[in-house]
């Protein structure tokens, strides 16, 4: 699926499961990988490059494929690399810390930037506020830190609380960008 740029959505007849290319993004620490590997335990890691990783898992009846990226990504791409996984997208988890405000500004930065990339326009945004078990911020406050309201716009979007440590958002936050993936 990873280099045909009209796929969007392929249903596996024989195991009846439906595949997702997803994007994983956000700045360094923030929990990508912890939160792809809570998923499943049994997370296949595909390294494609030294700055990119591609993770296939199966999660209730869907095979994702998920990019993961730190911003830094973007500076180091070839831009033709870098617009093929912005093409093939369907959905974009964008993590933040939600401990540390000192990343606040730069996350905003990041997520303005993705969210202003032609090929992302109408893609479903799911906004993991990871390691809220050690975060006193409430959503509204990292949702204002963030600009969500003036960047969001018209696009499907979500911003949830998880933490790997306590297992909690991940799951609600999948099923929801499951549900308001792009299907064409």
């Amino acid at each position: 699926m990873i280099n045909n740029e009209n796929a969007n959505v392929e249903l596996n007849k024989k195991t009846n499961t439906m595949e997702k290319f997803i994007m994983i993004i956000g700045l360094e620490g923030a929990g990508r990988k912890s939160i792809s590997k809570l998923l499943n335990e049994s997370l296949e890691e595909y390294t494609i490059e030294y700055f990119r990783k591609l993770y296939k898992f199966t999660y209730n009846n869907t095979k994702f494929e998920i990019f993961k990226a730190g911003m830094e990504t973007r500076y180091f791409e070839e831009p033709d690399l870098w617009n093929n996984y912005c093409t093939q997208c369907q959905g974009i988890i964008f993590v933040v810390d939600s401990s540390d405000t000192f990343l606040f500004n730069s996350a905003c930065e990041e997520l303005t930037w993705l969210l202003n990339q032609a090929k992302l326009n109408n893609k479903p945004l799911l906004i993991f506020a990871n390691k809220s078990d050690i975060s006193f911020y409430r959503l509204s406050d990292i949702s204002e830190y963030l600009k969500l309201n003036s960047i969001v716009k018209d696009r499907k979007s979500m911003i949830l609380f998880s933490s790997v440590v306590e297992n909690t958002g991940i799951t609600e936050g999948i099923a929801w960008i499951i549900n308001n993936l792009n299907i064409k």
